[in-house]
């Protein structure tokens, strides 16, 4: 995908497209950003590189390392009890071939795996779902790379998320479905109360949901302290 055609890239035309008046921190070329469709969550915040790659294990080491220091800066502001999840592989879940890491404060680890296990579950008869899960303890001293030692990589799609103590995968297995999209977020907008906030889109395009959206934007952004519009 050219740059320009993503919404995630510095060179991006699109609308809605992260541009240096959303951002809040930068950890060298690691940009972290009030999401979009926030789920009435003050702190809910995205880390997207600038570099377009589908996953962040393509950054160059020097990137990559940046990358681990916005994850630690990130948790220093919003706090440890927070999910930090990845949606692997187009038509797994992502919505935005582009790297991108979502952290969602106030998610204990343990109630994601098992709502994301839950919501799998209920698409396997639909759509012929199936899936493995592996989980292992997560060690903050170490970067993710070492860190996903002992979990296999994907071959397709995969769920990626992590807490402060515990790291999982669920490796997706079958074709591709519009069933999947941005599944974790509706994870997350479950267990947090708000499944009517699930589709960011949609929240985007109803005035008064956009404004509500837009005002905890402004408040994650304070956390972080910064201002913006």
């Amino acid at each position: 995908m050219p740059p320009a055609d993503c919404s995630f890239c510095p060179e991006s035309v699109l609308p809605g497209r992260i541009d240096e008046s959303r951002i809040v921190h930068k950890e060298g070329k690691i940009s972290i950003v009030p999401n979009y469709g926030s789920l009435a969550t003050p702190g809910y915040v995205i880390l997207v590189p600038e570099r377009h790659v589908v996953n962040f294990k393509e950054l160059p080491r020097e990137e990559y390392g940046s990358y681990l220091g916005a994850v630690d800066y990130v948790d220093s502001i919003v706090g440890p009890d927070s999910i930090h999840f990845q949606h692997i592989g187009t038509g797994y879940g992502k919505t935005i071939d582009h790297a991108h890491e979502h952290v969602v404060p106030g998610i204990p680890f343990g109630d994601f795996r098992d709502k994301t296990r839950e919501l799998l579950d209920s698409l396997s008869g639909e759509t012929g779902l199936k899936y493995k899960y592996f989980e292992h303890k997560r060690d903050p001293s170490l970067s993710l790379q070492k860190m996903s030692i002992g979990i296999p990589s994907p071959d397709k799609g995969a769920l990626y998320f992590y807490g402060d103590a515990l790291q999982g995968i669920f490796l997706l297995e079958g074709e591709p479905n519009p069933k999947y999209s941005a599944i974790l977020r509706k994870v997350s907008a479950e267990i947090l109360g708000v499944p009517e906030l699930a589709d960011w889109k949609a929240v985007r395009n109803t005035e008064v949901l956009r404004r509500a959206d837009d005002e905890i934007m402004r408040e994650t952004a304070r956390m972080f302290g910064k201002e913006i519009s």
